[in-house]
C-alpha cells in the first residue's frame, strides 16, 4: 500500500488502550490487505509489534506500564509491507496503575485505628 492506516487511540481504563482505524482507500492499496502490523514505542524507547488480521478494524493493547507511547500501523499485502501511517500518542499515568491502593488504604487505616483503640482500652 502507498499509505498506512491512520490509527485512533482511546483509553479504555487504567492500563488498557483501544485502537481503531479506517481502511486504506482502495486507490492506495495496490493489492489485498492480508494483515496489519501495529507498532508501539514504549517509554524505554523499545519498539513492540503486534500483527492482526486484515479484516480487523480494532485492537486493544493491555497491561501497559506508565509512560508515553507512540503508536502507528502498516498494512501488509502479498507484495509486502506498505508505508507507515501517522503516529498517535497516548499517556498512561502512574495514578491509574495504583487505583487498588486508593481502595485499600482507607481499610488499612481504619483497621489500624481500631487496633490502637483496643490496645488503649486494654491498658487502662
Amino acid at each position: 500500500p502507498s499509505a498506512g492506516p491512520k490509527v485512533s487511540v482511546h483509553k479504555i481504563s487504567g492500563r488498557k488502550v483501544g485502537l481503531t482505524w479506517f481502511p486504506v482507500p482502495v486507490e492506495l492499496l495496490h493489492g489485498f490487505i492480508r494483515n496489519f502490523t501495529i507498532f508501539y514505542i514504549t517509554p524505554d524507547h523499545s519498539t513492540e509489534r503486534v500483527t492482526v488480521p486484515g479484516q480487523a478494524l480494532g485492537y486493544t493493547l493491555e497491561d501497559l506500564p506508565p509512560g508515553n507511547y507512540d503508536i502507528f500501523m502498516q498494512a501488509n499485502t502479498d507484495a509486502g509491507a506498505g508505508a507507515a501511517g501517522p503516529k498517535a500518542r497516548v499517556h498512561i499515568g502512574s495514578e491509574e496503575v495504583s487505583i487498588v491502593l486508593y481502595a485499600a488504604l482507607p481499610l488499612i487505616l481504619t483497621s489500624l485505628a481500631l487496633v490502637l483503640m483496643a490496645c488503649l482500652a486494654q491498658s487502662k
